[in-house]
């Protein structure tokens, strides 16, 4: 505690000129400063009781907080020189102790409390000792005024410490002192050092603190002009807590209201989304001939909860008293109400009818236009606000960049704000260069991006988490593993959104043995219960077919939220299993909500019992009409055979839902080969969508009707109907089937046009296989090479059409290639490259690769990697090792098997006959 504090504890009754002195005699020895002051007071008992309080509890500070007041380490020597008191009745001069100081000023229940509370206070002593001095005025008042007043001093250098605990104590203490003093009856006199007292406990927000000052506001009684300011303390420290009960009860028994008090409780409500509270709240303010400020107003309709209709209500009430117009506090609030209700119109015509706009008015504006995806909009305002001449914030960058998602319109202007950004010195910002990065990879410019990401000024785990994400999103996961790999180099410790993304990276390319690498290190860094990364897990090791892994990971999660169990209920209904419908049934009785994709999980592994169970169940809950549920219940129906059923319920529906059932219907009839009822049943709609068309191709694909799935393709074009990858991929396995490569290359350029090629890897896969199948070997390398993001069966396509095509030795190559990208051969893969080495001719590979199946591969040979072996074997002339093969097959061999065999030894037996004819 440092001289000017205790200068302002004892000059109670000194004169300017005597505070004045004494502080010009401040030094770093607080001892020197208490004896100047102390000196006038020589006659004074009382003066002499409250110097020598002061110096006994702050000489008892701590010796860490002494040496940083300059406290001398003997101040009661000071006291035997410097205090002289002639009265008996006065404390001793004579090397007072805390104990003896202690039993004649203060009452045995505020020694007490010290005892119990604070144990560098004086410990207390026996109530014989004290008894007499508790109803001493003279004595006990100025001993508690000063004892409070130290509990003003020690506290104020608790908040810098941030000890919460010993500031609890204190006030606990100053409790007792405050009581001690009313029972002497000058509270009122003394009204202003508890006012001292909770301005020094502001900091401490704790439940006993603030009952200890709402005790003190009821034991002192009323302050003059100073009683609402207590209890206004009282009430926000209550609300701060979150104590809303307590807060109201304080509210309403209040003898005097301001608007304060009312503006507090209306604004904590409305944090809490309590509307009905706040607005009866408000209600009663004006009935109790308050007016609301703009504090009022814009705490309400900050409100998520309001309803649009009392959002208009207090946009007239603000016009009507004038406070929409006094300055941008009530506008700015008011649009954030129409921004989350979609009011566009009332937005745009509140923010005209606006006086005064701030940069916040200006900020919310643009942020409401751009996430409604009126972008150009958005830009006319932005360039708007650059002429006002107003300087930018990182919210004005934020909202003009946040709706910039189109590739060939908004690209040219992300860099146009990339530069002025630079020019506005933001170009440092972290925040807004991760938006911009994440700006340019919707935008499809990863070089941008990445060179954006490598000029970061400070490394920061959002930039990586926003690069990795988007190389996620954007199909690139083997890029975003590498960066991942990067980032843990760089010694930067991955967030709960990295883990997330680079576990949903692993999902997308199947490589199950780095996503559980990846596990390994949640595991480490202790993000396993964590709900978003739980339920990456669930979600990855369901795609895995490892329910096992996956339930333990959904168990360790520790609050499962709606998103988890949907997670597991997916994961389970690809098996099959009646595990949805148990854990659906687990999430009622648990108390959880369900929704529509709870109801689609548990349905597309639903039995006939149990699919119209889930049926009354949705009607009950209102899901009947949902888009998604409808669909999911129609294809439930027809999968347990019930088809008159689904076609009886898509007809009571289908007033409100014509085209998405109709789809239904549609891929049921072409998943049963009904292929003319599939062309019928749609030809009948008004305004098919993408879906629809690609449902007639699919079945006109199935029944090998291939011109007229050229045909309809062109009727598609001519229609304007944007074709999606489900479409070319269609396009391309008939221009496979045909040999079409004229027709193959124009649609590898239509394909390009449409910005799918580098972002779809499905459809580069096709092409590939289309180039092989068709004999252009040199486009389906180029195809391959072009791509950045490759899984198993783009390596398995191309292995496939370099054998396919006379070049064994490049595609054993490839295959190696495959293995030093850690990618895992599959069965699809092993029989590629075993065809290639069967159209060589090369027996040792195709050998070794064939023994190390099961033991490297982990995978056990098949029929048509028997008839691979069997049939290069013949060709080969080996009869004798083809036979081995064949007898050691752990099941019987199929046709093409013996044909291959066969026709090995007819070719061998009819060498030998021209051999035994030569030879006679």
């Amino acid at each position: 505690m440092s001289s000017h504090h205790i200068i302002k504890c004892i000059s109670l009754k000194l004169t300017p000129s005597e505070v004045t002195s004494a502080a010009q005699s401040t030094s770093v020895h607080r001892h020197r400063t208490l004896a100047a002051v102390a000196a006038p007071l020589a006659g004074s008992s009382e003066s002499c009781a409250r110097v020598s309080l002061l110096s006994s509890v702050c000489g008892r500070l701590p010796a860490s907080r002494r040496a940083s007041a300059g406290e001398c380490s003997r101040p009661r020597a000071v006291f035997t020189s410097s205090c002289s008191v002639s009265s008996s009745s006065a404390i001793t001069a004579t090397n007072p102790t805390p104990r003896l100081l202690a039993s004649r000023l203060c009452p045995p229940s505020l020694l007490a409390s010290a005892a119990r509370f604070s144990p560098r206070l004086p410990p207390p002593v026996s109530a014989r000792a004290v008894r007499g001095c508790c109803f001493s005025s003279s004595v006990g008042v100025a001993a508690c005024t000063a004892l409070l007043v130290c509990l003003h001093c020690l506290i104020l250098p608790l908040q810098q410490q941030s000890t919460g605990n010993n500031q609890i104590k204190y006030t606990i203490f100053g409790a007792g002192v405050v009581s001690c003093m009313s029972c002497h009856g000058h509270i009122v006199r003394h009204g202003q050092h508890l006012l001292k007292l909770v301005e020094s406990c502001s900091i401490t927000c704790t439940l006993d603190a603030t009952k200890c000052l709402h005790a003190l506001s009821i034991t002192m009684g009323p302050i003059p002009n100073q009683s609402i300011f207590v209890h206004n303390n009282v009430i926000s420290r209550y609300l701060s807590l979150g104590e809303f009960l307590h807060a109201r009860r304080v509210f309403d028994i209040l003898p005097q209201r301001t608007v304060v008090s009312y503006n507090m409780l209306i604004h904590a409500y409305s944090r809490r989304g309590d509307v009905s509270d706040a607005w009866s709240l408000l209600c009663h303010m004006r009935g109790s001939d308050f007016s609301p400020t703009q504090y009022t107003l814009s705490g309400l309709l900050s409100c998520e909860l309001l309803s649009i209709c009392q959002g208009m209500q207090l946009q007239a009430l603000s016009i009507k008293s004038g406070l929409f117009d006094a300055d941008a506090f009530v506008g700015t609030a008011l649009l954030g109400l129409f921004g989350r209700h979609g009011c566009l119109d009332e937005a745009f015509i509140a923010f005209e009818d606006m006086v005064h706009k701030s940069l916040v008015t200006w900020n919310i504006m643009l942020l409401i236009l751009a996430r409604n995806g009126f972008v150009g909009d958005c830009q006319n305002l932005f360039r708007d606000l650059v002429r006002t001449g107003v300087a930018l914030s990182e919210g004005s960058f934020v909202a003009v960049l946040s709706g910039l998602v189109d590739p060939e319109q908004d690209l040219e202007y992300s860099a146009m704000i990339h530069g002025l950004m630079t020019k506005c010195g933001f170009d440092g910002d972290i925040a807004l260069v991760n938006c911009l990065i994440n700006v340019y990879v919707k935008c499809k410019a990863m070089f941008s991006a990445q060179r954006l990401f490598q000029e970061v000024p400070a490394e920061n785990v959002v930039s990586w988490n926003t690069i990795i994400d988007a190389l996620v999103k954007s199909g690139r996961s083997q890029v975003a593993l590498e960066m991942f790999v990067n980032m843990s180099r760089r010694g930067l410790v991955p967030s709960q959104a990295t883990f997330v993304a680079v576990i949903d990276s692993c999902a997308s390319l199947k490589n199950f043995v780095c996503g559980e690498s990846i596990h390994a290190k949640v595991i480490r860094n202790g993000f396993e219960s964590d709900v978003v990364v739980g339920t990456a897990l669930v979600d990855f090791y369901a795609k895995s077919d490892n329910m096992m892994c996956s339930h333990k990971c959904f168990n360790q999660i520790e609050e499962k939220n709606i998103v988890s169990w949907n997670a597991l209920m997916v994961g389970y209904s690809n098996e099959c299993s009646s595990m949805p419908i148990m854990l659906l049934r687990q999430m009622l009785q648990l108390g959880h909500l369900v929704n529509e994709f709870s109801f689609s999980a548990s349905l597309k592994s639903s039995s006939v019992l149990n699919t119209r169970q889930l049926h009354g169940l949705l009607i009950k809950m209102g899901y009947e009409s949902h888009e998604y549920v409808l669909s999911s219940l129609v294809m439930a129906y027809s999968r347990n055979g019930l088809i008159i059923e689904a076609l009886s319920f898509v007809k009571e529906v289908s007033n409100s839902l014509p085209l998405v059932p109709s789809n239904i219907i549609a891929g049921i009839y072409n998943r049963t080969c009904q292929y003319y009822e599939t062309v019928k049943f749609l030809s009948l709609l008004e305004s098919p969508d993408t879906v629809s068309w690609n449902l007639v191709i699919s079945a006109c694909a199935r029944s090998n009707n291939y011109n007229e799935v050229l045909e309809l393709f062109n009727h598609m074009h001519v229609a304007h109907i944007q074709p999606d990858n489900y479409t070319f991929m269609s396009i391309l396995c008939v221009c496979t089937k045909l040999c079409r490569l004229d027709l193959g290359s124009s649609l590898h350029g239509l394909i390009m046009k449409t910005n799918l090629y580098n972002w779809d890897t499905y459809i580069c896969n096709a092409l590939i296989d289309m180039y092989g199948k068709c004999g252009n070997i040199d486009s389906s390398v180029k195809v391959f090479e072009e791509m950045t993001d490759k899984n198993i069966i783009t390596w398995t396509a191309l292995i496939t059409a370099l054998g396919l095509n006379g070049y064994p030795h490049e595609a054993l190559k490839r295959f190696k290639n495959m293995e030093s990208f850690r990618l895992k051969p599959d069965a699809l893969a092993l029989r590629a490259v075993l065809s290639a080495c069967r159209y060589g001719g090369l027996v040792s590979e195709a050998m070794e690769i064939f023994k190390q199946m099961g033991t490297a591969y982990g995978i056990q040979p098949e029929l048509d990697h028997y008839h691979c072996i069997v049939d290069l074997l013949a060709k080969r002339g080996e009869i004798e090792e083809a036979e081995k093969i064949i007898t050691s097959m752990p099941f019987p061999p199929n046709a093409n098997i013996w044909r291959s065999f066969l026709e090995g030894s007819k070719r061998q037996t009819e060498k030998s006959n021209c051999i035994l004819e030569a030879m006679h």
